[in-house]
Protein backbone atom coordinates (compact mmCIF):
# COMPACT_ATOMS: atom_id res chain seq x y z
CA UNK A 1 0.00 0.00 0.00
CA UNK A 2 2.91 2.44 0.47
CA UNK A 3 4.26 1.74 -2.56
CA UNK A 4 1.02 2.94 -4.41
CA UNK A 5 1.31 6.41 -1.81
CA UNK A 6 4.78 7.01 -3.01
CA UNK A 7 4.12 6.50 -6.86
CA UNK A 8 0.52 8.64 -6.65
CA UNK A 9 2.78 10.95 -4.80
CA UNK A 10 5.45 10.92 -7.54
CA UNK A 11 2.76 11.37 -10.45
CA UNK A 12 1.22 14.48 -8.54
CA UNK A 13 4.67 16.02 -8.47
CA UNK A 14 5.17 15.18 -12.15
CA UNK A 15 1.86 16.83 -12.76
CA UNK A 16 2.32 19.58 -10.44
CA UNK A 17 5.69 20.33 -12.17
CA UNK A 18 4.39 20.29 -15.71
CA UNK A 19 1.64 22.28 -14.71
CA UNK A 20 4.20 25.02 -13.62
CA UNK A 21 6.25 25.22 -16.76
CA UNK A 22 2.87 25.45 -18.56
CA UNK A 23 1.73 28.45 -16.83
CA UNK A 24 5.38 29.89 -16.79
CA UNK A 25 5.35 29.60 -20.38
CA UNK A 26 1.70 31.36 -20.91
CA UNK A 27 2.25 33.64 -18.16
CA UNK A 28 5.88 35.44 -18.99
CA UNK A 29 6.43 37.05 -22.02
CA UNK A 30 9.35 36.81 -24.05
CA UNK A 31 11.26 40.28 -23.27
CA UNK A 32 14.32 39.52 -25.74
CA UNK A 33 14.53 41.78 -28.32
CA UNK A 34 15.39 40.01 -31.86
CA UNK A 35 19.14 41.13 -32.66
CA UNK A 36 19.89 42.97 -35.99
CA UNK A 37 21.80 42.21 -38.31
CA UNK A 38 24.81 44.51 -39.45
CA UNK A 39 24.50 46.24 -42.68
CA UNK A 40 27.57 44.29 -45.14
CA UNK A 41 30.20 46.48 -46.47
CA UNK A 42 29.84 44.82 -50.13
CA UNK A 43 33.19 47.10 -51.04
CA UNK A 44 34.74 45.70 -47.90
CA UNK A 45 33.57 42.28 -48.61
CA UNK A 46 35.00 42.10 -51.94
CA UNK A 47 38.37 43.19 -50.53
CA UNK A 48 38.23 41.10 -47.37
CA UNK A 49 37.67 38.39 -49.64
CA UNK A 50 40.40 39.06 -52.16
CA UNK A 51 43.00 39.37 -49.51
CA UNK A 52 42.08 36.14 -48.25
CA UNK A 53 42.36 34.49 -51.86
CA UNK A 54 45.82 35.58 -51.83
CA UNK A 55 46.76 33.66 -48.34
CA UNK A 56 44.99 30.85 -49.72
CA UNK A 57 47.11 30.97 -52.94
CA UNK A 58 50.35 30.27 -51.14
CA UNK A 59 50.70 26.34 -50.72
CA UNK A 60 52.32 26.64 -46.91
CA UNK A 61 52.36 23.02 -46.95
CA UNK A 62 53.29 21.67 -43.27
CA UNK A 63 56.92 22.57 -42.86
CA UNK A 64 59.83 19.72 -42.92
CA UNK A 65 63.29 20.25 -42.21
CA UNK A 66 64.29 17.90 -44.17
CA UNK A 67 62.95 19.28 -47.41
CA UNK A 68 64.13 22.87 -46.06
CA UNK A 69 60.47 24.62 -47.56
CA UNK A 70 59.92 27.42 -46.19
CA UNK A 71 60.17 29.91 -48.82
CA UNK A 72 56.03 29.50 -48.97
CA UNK A 73 56.04 30.64 -45.31
CA UNK A 74 58.16 33.74 -45.93
CA UNK A 75 55.94 34.52 -49.47
CA UNK A 76 52.82 34.54 -46.68
CA UNK A 77 54.45 36.65 -44.55
CA UNK A 78 54.83 38.96 -47.23
CA UNK A 79 51.22 39.00 -47.84
CA UNK A 80 50.36 39.33 -44.23
CA UNK A 81 52.68 42.44 -43.91
CA UNK A 82 51.04 43.95 -47.02
CA UNK A 83 47.51 43.01 -45.74
CA UNK A 84 48.10 43.62 -41.70
CA UNK A 85 50.75 46.77 -41.73
CA UNK A 86 49.76 47.76 -38.53
CA UNK A 87 50.19 43.96 -37.10
CA UNK A 88 53.77 44.11 -37.89
CA UNK A 89 54.33 48.01 -36.74
CA UNK A 90 52.35 47.16 -32.95
CA UNK A 91 53.94 43.95 -32.15
CA UNK A 92 56.90 42.28 -31.03
CA UNK A 93 57.61 39.70 -33.53
CA UNK A 94 59.78 36.27 -33.26
CA UNK A 95 60.23 34.24 -36.00
CA UNK A 96 61.67 30.41 -35.43
CA UNK A 97 62.85 27.38 -37.53
CA UNK A 98 60.43 27.11 -40.34
CA UNK A 99 59.20 30.60 -40.13
CA UNK A 100 56.98 29.89 -37.53
CA UNK A 101 55.91 33.01 -36.64
CA UNK A 102 55.43 34.90 -32.85
CA UNK A 103 53.63 38.39 -32.45
CA UNK A 104 53.97 39.82 -28.82
CA UNK A 105 51.56 42.59 -27.95
CA UNK A 106 52.02 44.62 -25.25
CA UNK A 107 48.77 45.93 -23.35
CA UNK A 108 48.85 49.01 -20.73
CA UNK A 109 49.24 45.72 -17.71
CA UNK A 110 50.04 42.14 -17.57
CA UNK A 111 46.67 41.76 -14.88
CA UNK A 112 44.51 39.57 -17.52
CA UNK A 113 47.19 38.24 -20.42
CA UNK A 114 45.40 36.45 -23.53
CA UNK A 115 46.93 34.32 -25.68
CA UNK A 116 45.62 33.48 -29.39
CA UNK A 117 47.06 31.22 -31.58
CA UNK A 118 46.82 30.38 -35.27
CA UNK A 119 48.28 27.99 -37.87
CA UNK A 120 49.81 28.76 -41.68
CA UNK A 121 50.43 25.48 -42.18
CA UNK A 122 47.67 23.10 -44.04
CA UNK A 123 47.90 20.11 -45.38
CA UNK A 124 47.83 18.45 -48.97
CA UNK A 125 44.92 18.29 -51.12
CA UNK A 126 43.76 16.64 -53.53
CA UNK A 127 41.75 17.85 -56.95
CA UNK A 128 40.08 15.34 -57.01
CA UNK A 129 37.83 16.44 -53.73
CA UNK A 130 36.97 19.97 -54.93
CA UNK A 131 35.17 22.24 -57.40
CA UNK A 132 38.54 24.74 -57.97
CA UNK A 133 41.82 24.19 -57.94
CA UNK A 134 42.71 23.89 -53.80
CA UNK A 135 45.11 26.55 -53.95
CA UNK A 136 43.32 28.78 -56.73
CA UNK A 137 41.77 31.20 -54.19
CA UNK A 138 38.60 31.32 -56.89
CA UNK A 139 36.02 34.02 -55.58
CA UNK A 140 32.56 32.46 -56.40
CA UNK A 141 28.92 33.34 -55.00
CA UNK A 142 28.21 29.73 -53.94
Amino acid sequence: MIIIYILLGLLGLIVALLLIAWIHSIVIKDNQVAPTLPEIDKNLSELYATEFSKMIQIKTLSYDSTKNNVKPFKDMQEVMKNIFPNVYSTMEQTIFEGESLLFKWVGKSSDKPMVLMAHQDVVPASKDNWTFEPFSGEITDT
